[in-house]
């Protein structure tokens, strides 16, 4: 059964949304009001953007040959997933997005080109954010049956074409959270994320919704 989130409690790691900026620490140098002004332009990010996502737990058919097929009909091509994948009785697929994120960043580089650069840095780490919320999430519900979950991975990492992403929006059903796919695979809003992350541990061949 598909689980959804509106409204993920979760917000992005500081220190990543300032690496994403291209803050180096130790070699980027940045003054006391630069620094507040920093924080100042996050504050106002997170007043002005949410992110949703949605989860579900899926056995494994089959895998080998470079592909792992899952029920349903879902497939995850690609060596490194297969690898990934090589100790795990099933999976979690998970999305997220940030509604609203393309029409609320329209014109805003011609505007405000300085925040609008805060903004994309701080929407990306937060839609990871909402996916590490959902990982935490699962990863509490599987503890008790002696499991837990791989890393997360994404298609258009790795061997992973991006256009993977497709039967796996449609096994999220996506679209009710407002997210569109094109026939690359690339998502709308901009802002939104597909990832996969194995289940592992002592039950994790009985597959099913127990989690």
């Amino acid at each position: 059964m598909i689980e959804r989130i509106k409204n993920v409690p979760a917000r992005p790691d500081r220190a990543l949304v300032l690496h994403r900026l291209g803050y180096r620490r130790g070699k980027t140098e940045l003054d006391a009001a630069q620094m507040h002004g920093l924080d100042g332009a996050f504050r106002r990010c997170a007043g002005m953007i949410k992110a949703d996502a949605a989860f579900l737990r899926l056995g494994i058919v089959s895998r080998g040959g470079g592909l792992v097929s899952l029920e349903g009909g879902a497939e995850l091509p690609g060596k490194d997933i297969v690898k990934l994948l090589g100790g795990s009785g099933g999976v979690y697929l998970m999305g997220a997005t940030v509604p609203g994120y393309d029409s609320l960043t329209k014109g805003l580089f011609g505007r405000d080109p300085e925040f609008a650069v805060v903004l994309d840095a701080y929407t990306s780490e937060y839609a990871d954010a909402a996916l590490d919320f959902v990982c935490a999430l699962v990863s509490q519900r599987l503890r008790p049956f002696g499991e837990k979950l791989t890393r997360r991975f994404s298609p258009g990492y790795g061997d992973m074409p991006l256009d993977a992403q497709k039967g796996l929006f449609e096994a999220l059903e996506l679209s009710r959270l407002g997210v569109s796919v094109l026939e690359s695979g690339l998502l709308r809003p901009e802002k939104s994320v597909i990832a996969v992350a194995g289940v592992i541990g002592r039950n994790a061949a009985g597959e099913g919704s127990r989690a």
